[in-house]
């Protein structure tokens, strides 16, 4: 845990996933829990040996975390912001109120802006073609593309397909529940 931070970092290591939780804006009423890796599988060897320790720089910048027979520590960078963290970032620019908890509760990225601007010359460098080809993201008839998979996807936005979906979800919801509460469990 970091206190000047606000940030707390916990290993999770009973059963799979094998992961790590940071908690940021921890002495806040709506701090951001972020799990690593994200979902219920453990990424192949990475994490492996959590169990072994963790800790945060002194900046509350870096979580260390071990890698235990691997040899390694592996480091996960805690300034990296959330979908969430930039729009707390505009609404804070522009001193508007944040649309919901997801955004107050997320990281704010203002420290990634100066109060004066930089207006010195800068040279572009060309795109890594390792990591984005822009010819091939133009070229519209790649021999290769599955055009069934845009046909059979839901059009975006569409309040019918949104409701169908939140409806499937709140009785997955429901019956877990339910189920829980059978077996004497505390539901969540």
């Amino acid at each position: 845990m970091n206190h000047e931070a606000g940030v707390a970092v916990t290993a999770n290591s009973g059963i799979e996933p094998l992961s790590i939780s940071i908690i940021r804006n921890i002495y806040s009423d709506q701090p951001e829990v972020q799990q690593i890796p994200p979902g219920s599988t453990t990424d192949e060897g990475v994490l492996a040996s959590v169990f072994m320790g963790l800790a945060i720089s002194p900046d509350g910048k870096t979580v260390y975390v071990a890698g235990g027979q691997e040899n390694k520590i592996y480091l996960f960078d805690l300034t990296v912001g959330s979908f969430g963290s930039i729009f707390k970032t505009f609404w804070n620019i522009l001193g508007l109120p944040y649309l919901n908890q997801y955004d107050a509760g997320a990281m704010d990225m203002a420290d990634l802006f100066t109060t004066e601007p930089d207006f010195t010359a800068y040279d572009a460098l060309p795109a890594d073609r390792r990591i984005f080809d822009p010819e091939k993201a133009m070229d519209p008839l790649d021999e290769n593309f599955d055009w069934t998979a845009v046909e059979d996807s839901p059009m975006i936005d569409n309040p019918a397909d949104m409701l169908k979906e939140s409806r499937s979800r709140n009785v997955g919801a429901v019956q877990t529940s339910f189920q829980s509460a059978k077996r004497g469990e505390a539901g969540s």
